[in-house]
């Protein structure tokens, strides 16, 4: 009987661990960093009781061991410390020490709001004890405001960091971030920041606002005639706005697109997109359109040596990216690449040679940050199992893990029969309904438990190749107890405005181009089709920018979004980040 009631209490231990475990695989990790290292609000400082004198010990204690802490790279320990330390306690010094200790902390964890209003308070405050300047605090607000993807504050900042001439580099960078940030901020925006700033400040920001630069397409060039009027110190502007080279007024362009073979629907659409841009501008500018499917490349670029073309637009094959970076810097004609070369050779000096692409892999990095501005940073990835599907998770998870943030897990498919098995999986539901049959089978009961998905993540990326993958997996997250995650997913998920099902994507945070379709009046066959008509509208505006090579002149509103040239000749491009919401996609 002794032995029967060992066992009954043994099984009865177990049935009770697994009932505490059975639907919570796995759980949040125990800190959690947005909620525990808010310090205490005044009223509830006031109701605690004093700390007696070998408290007050152990909390500055955990001060100093917390700053040690953070300083050689843990973060957590840090965190842990700091949650038993009574603020209010304190004397000045330690509590200015404690404010910048903890808007560390709040930045290292996503707390942006948090770590935003914590160095702001540091503003007029003696920080000779923090080892640290105003300038330096200014420094690290722009930063997040940076990561974080917060215009104003870049704006705000920004402009205040541009008194700093120690850097020319930096500074260079700063002004283009800054330009970037404009661009999302209207007239009223600007005029709120205008008056948080000191007087030269002032003079640049009002100098863009009388200039109305905000409205033209050719915004780089814009915010040069504005910020050339205006005081700052140093040298930068000059070197950004520097216009050295003009396009001829009677130019001839070469337009190099498949226009047979496989690729022909492709190229169709992109010279769609060139010939609608020529047009509405009414150039003067003459085209000549090869068929490179039908050329090889040493024909096409025996027309460019001879001299009657200014430009060339083209090629669209990635293989044949690789050839014309080679050939570009045998020719002074501009060339704008319509993709980008597996391999770039940094030895060739092609400074005539613009890669611009709707690269996958560019648009991945881009959605990987906005993820992270969210402050989220614990990602459960969805992606097909295809060799698109890999080239996109790769850049994805570089970017992610650049930033500092965790992959949960990867849900793969192969197809729309895996949509189900790869999320229970990758969400814990499938370990969660084990366990309950474990249960069940060892009580020998019926259990009537819930199944339920693991607790440990703070978004969803969905990689999802078309908009029918998209409306399926988005209900299958909810389906699997998922339905109060946000989810973001690339612009291959987006069909064209007027097939959206809004139905199934709603809340879904998008980044797509900033006009589809981008011909008015027209409906493309498909919205990938569309966006490379959008490709060739913007490739041919770039083909007639003056001054291209001058980093703040490139800067261009065009069909894809906000383009700049970097000094590699890469096209770089703010995407439009877009939520679904009911019968519309609205711009966050």
């Amino acid at each position: 009987m002794k032995h029967n009631a060992l066992l009954t209490s043994l099984t009865l231990i177990g049935l009770s661990a697994l009932l505490a475990s059975c639907g919570q695989t796995p759980s949040k990790p125990s800190v959690k960093p947005q909620e525990q290292i808010v310090a205490p609000r005044q009223e509830e400082a006031e109701v605690l009781p004093p700390p007696s004198e070998p408290e007050l010990v152990a909390m500055r204690e955990a001060l100093i061991q917390a700053e040690l802490a953070l300083a050689s790279g843990q973060p957590y320990r840090a965190l842990s410390l700091v949650q038993s330390i009574q603020y209010h306690a304190l004397n000045n010094e330690e509590q200015l020490r404690g404010t910048f200790l903890q808007a560390q902390l709040d930045s290292q964890f996503g707390s942006y709001t948090q770590a935003l209003e914590r160095y702001q308070s540091l503003s007029g405050k003696d920080l000779k004890i923090l080892g640290v300047t105003s300038t330096d605090i200014d420094q690290s607000i722009y930063r997040l405001a940076v990561l974080h993807q917060d215009h104003a504050n870049i704006v705000r900042y920004g402009v205040n960091l541009l008194l700093d001439t120690s850097q020319n580099e930096t500074q260079v960078n700063r002004l283009m971030a800054i330009a970037q940030a404009l661009s999302y901020l209207d007239t009223k925006q600007l005029a709120a920041i205008n008056r948080l700033l000191g007087k030269q400040q002032q003079t640049l920001l009002r100098s863009v606002v009388n200039a109305n630069a905000l409205k033209r397409r050719d915004f780089g060039a814009g915010l040069c005639e504005a910020w050339n009027s205006a005081s700052i110190p140093g040298n930068t502007l000059e070197t950004l706005c520097t216009a050295d080279s003009n396009i001829p007024a009677n130019n001839k362009l070469l337009v190099a697109l498949p226009l047979s073979g496989r690729l022909q629907v492709a190229g169709e659409a992109i010279l769609d997109g060139i010939i609608f841009s020529h047009l509405s501008k009414q150039s003067t500018s003459e085209l000549h359109v090869v068929d490179t499917h039908a050329n090889d490349d040493q024909a096409i670029f025996q027309q460019l040596q001879t001299g009657q073309y200014t430009g060339m637009i083209g090629p669209l094959e990635k293989n044949r990216v690789q050839a014309w970076q080679s050939l570009s810097a045998l020719t002074d004609a501009r060339i704008v690449s319509l993709n980008t070369p597996e391999q770039s050779d940094s030895k060739i000096d092609a400074q005539h040679f613009y890669q611009f692409a709707l690269s996958p892999e560019a648009e991945a990095t881009y959605l990987a940050n906005t993820v992270f501005a969210s402050g989220a940073r614990r990602v459960l990835i969805i992606r097909p199992q295809t060799d698109w599907g890999a080239r996109t998770l790769l850049a994805l998870r570089n970017q992610w893990d650049a930033l500092g943030g965790t992959e949960i897990a990867t849900a793969t498919y192969r197809g729309q029969e895996d949509y189900e098995s790869s999320l229970r999986v990758a969400l814990g539901v499938a370990d969660s309904a084990a366990r309950r049959r474990t249960l069940g089978r060892l009580s020998g009961l019926s259990m009537h438990l819930q199944a339920r998905r693991r607790e440990d993540i703070d978004a969803v990326i969905m990689l999802a190749s078309t908009p029918e993958e998209a409306r399926s997996i988005v209900p299958l997250l909810a389906f699997h107890f998922a339905e109060d995650l946000p989810v973001y997913t690339v612009s291959a998920a987006n069909d064209l405005p007027h097939k959206i099902d809004h139905k199934d994507l709603d809340k879904v945070v998008t980044v797509d181009i900033a006009s589809l379709p981008p011909i008015p009046n027209e409906t493309p066959a498909s919205a990938a089709l569309a966006r490379l008509t959008a490709l060739g509208i913007d490739a041919y505006d770039l083909s007639q920018l003056p001054d291209p090579e001058s980093p703040l002149r490139s800067l261009y509103r065009g069909e894809t979004g906000l383009l700049w040239i970097d000094e590699q000749g890469f096209v770089q491009r703010q995407w439009k980040v877009l939520q679904y919401d009911r019968d519309e996609r609205k711009a966050l």
